[in-house]
């Protein structure tokens, strides 16, 4: 199986600095976003990925490109074990770079990946998502429903009513999918589950992505379709979910992860209680 993974959002939730970091290299802890979801991906035995890209996300290429100039000099002053992290880098697995030349939505960048997936399955993912659940990953959740049903899988979690006009919202039909609804109102919600974007599809959902004349052609639009003629499973996501593509997310997810790493716990701890009592 191979896996997609979109970073072309020009991410105005996170200007100014997105002007020129790529939200998907924004770290958490000392690791860009996407590294742990690549990690993921090679920890289920993905070896093949494509980063969907556009203008301006150079580094992303550069990060998972080997740097000489830093691996020499890490060489000479003998701190051999960050060289050898670094060098895991580029060597996770078989990285492929494509450019969405124009921003018309994540159907067409999608679209811009059927050479790449050919006649196989294929995990899609979107570069800002992020889940952490050691046990169990994101990859590894969606590839248990896969392999039991061999349908597309879409990832879907609970939210709260209040919250439906930010997600696409799914219609369910004797509790099976039937359709995303993109940002109802409250009062208009099929549901309280919310599409989370990463899926695993066959290659026949390039079937149904209807590029548009005029506007951008979304993901979701040919998800309904190709859900008309085939069965579209839904997998419950278990974890804790960031959407690091926005501040607070980005905040709650380098704190959550911040409180996992035993080597700064203790002092964070601290640190939070001392800001919540001022606050």
């Amino acid at each position: 199986m191979k896996a997609v993974i979109l970073c072309g959002g020009l991410a105005t939730r996170m200007l100014p600095i997105s002007k020129c970091v790529p939200k998907e290299m924004m770290p958490i802890l000392n690791k860009p976003l996407l590294e742990y979801l690549i990690d993921d991906l090679v920890l289920n035995g993905i070896k093949d990925v494509l980063i969907v890209t556009t203008r301006g996300k150079e580094s992303i290429e550069n990060y998972f490109d080997c740097n000489v100039e830093i691996e020499q000099r890490l060489s000479q002053t003998g701190k051999t074990e960050m060289l050898e992290t670094l060098k895991r880098i580029s060597e996770k697995c078989n990285i492929m770079f494509l450019r969405q030349i124009h921003p018309l939505g994540t159907g067409h960048a999608l679209m811009r990946a059927k050479s790449f997936v050919g006649n196989d399955n294929f995990i899609f993912l979107f570069g800002d998502e992020l889940l952490y659940n050691p046990q169990k990953g994101l990859t590894t959740q969606l590839l248990e429903k896969f392999n039991e049903t061999h349908n597309s899988v879409i990832s879907v979690k609970k939210c709260n009513i209040a919250d439906c006009e930010k997600y696409g919202m799914i219609k369910l039909k004797n509790n099976t999918f039937e359709q995303i609804i993109e940002k109802p109102k409250p009062e208009n919600a099929p549901s309280d589950v919310c599409y989370l974007g990463n899926s695993i599809f066959t290659p026949q959902i390039f079937d149904y992505i209807k590029i548009k004349e005029k506007g951008e052609t979304h993901i979701v639009d040919a998800i309904n379709a190709f859900a008309k003629h085939n069965k579209v499973e839904i997998k419950h996501i278990e974890g804790e979910r960031f959407d690091a593509g926005n501040k607070l997310g980005f905040v709650k997810a380098n704190v959550f992860y911040g409180l996992q790493d035993e080597s700064i716990r203790g002092e964070l701890i601290t640190f939070l209680k001392e800001m919540v009592e001022k606050c």
